[in-house]
């Protein structure tokens, strides 16, 4: 099972149902949430350790609800996990399993890291035509900071840094925006926006023009953006954040604090 949630499935009840009928399973950790209230970035809040998760801070950020029943699922969690003997864990990053080995919740579990693939026959070092270069609009004669995030609206992801970045950097910069938000939702003069892109051959070519990439995201589990951008030859510069620090080497991230 991978990255549940309960905005399409009851996971409370799917557990307690694998659980009475001793059915082997084995969960994917992409996310805190399934050691917190339905949390998928703690951040600094640290319930989660030992009283459990209650009056979240964070709860329109954290949960996408208004309402707090982080108390609640956090105790329907517990209760799902107890007496589940046909239960194993896997996580995306060594800082990952740590967490989850540290929470009151799955601290009793055996919990291993298997870090995410990349495709290289997609994604990987190639030439791209000068055609690509003007779909996009993307001048030849500067270089290419890239950001790419398909959640451009969640502060974690580190959008607001954006318009700060471009406009410190030399006239022979730009950065190029990959991401669905709305229309002028960046106003920086220096950044090209390219909107959503879905077709990941095209997102290969993108990494593959860029001369950086960057993660501004506070908190990431393992980074598939990170991940994409290296098997393309492109370097990355990324906050402090968590997983990408335990998955790659400093050789050819420069991680910086956030």
């Amino acid at each position: 099972m991978h990255n549940l949630n309960d905005q399409f499935v009851n996971v409370t009840k799917l557990l307690k149902f694998l659980s009475k009928n001793h059915i082997k399973t084995l969960i994917t950790l992409h996310s805190e949430q399934m050691y917190t209230g339905s949390c998928g970035y703690a951040l600094e809040c640290e319930k989660w350790k030992n009283e459990g998760c209650h009056n979240c801070e964070h709860l329109l950020l954290s949960t996408g609800s208004k309402v707090d029943k982080t108390k609640y699922t956090f105790q329907q969690l517990e209760e799902a996990y107890k007496n589940f003997k046909e239960l194993q864990f896997t996580a995306v990053s060594n800082w990952l399993a740590e967490r989850a080995q540290q929470s009151k919740l799955l601290s009793s579990f055996n919990i291993t890291t298997i870090t995410n693939g990349v495709d290289t026959s997609i994604f990987n070092k190639h030439e791209v035509d000068n055609s690509f270069y003007e779909k996009f609009n993307l001048p030849k004669d500067k270089k290419i900071i890239l950001f790419v995030n398909p959640r451009l609206q969640d502060e974690v992801k580190g959008h607001q840094f954006i318009e700060e970045i471009s406009s410190n950097l030399p006239n022979d910069y730009c950065v190029v925006i990959v991401g669905n938000v709305p229309q002028g939702f960046i106003k920086s003069r220096e950044c090209i926006y390219v909107g959503g892109i879905y077709d990941r051959k095209v997102l290969s070519d993108f990494y593959n023009v860029a001369d950086k990439t960057i993660l501004l995201s506070k908190k990431e589990t393992f980074s598939m953006i990170i991940a994409e951008s290296l098997c393309c030859g492109t370097p990355v510069v990324s906050f402090k954040c968590g997983g990408p620090e335990t998955c790659f080497s400093d050789d050819y991230v420069k991680f910086v604090e956030y």
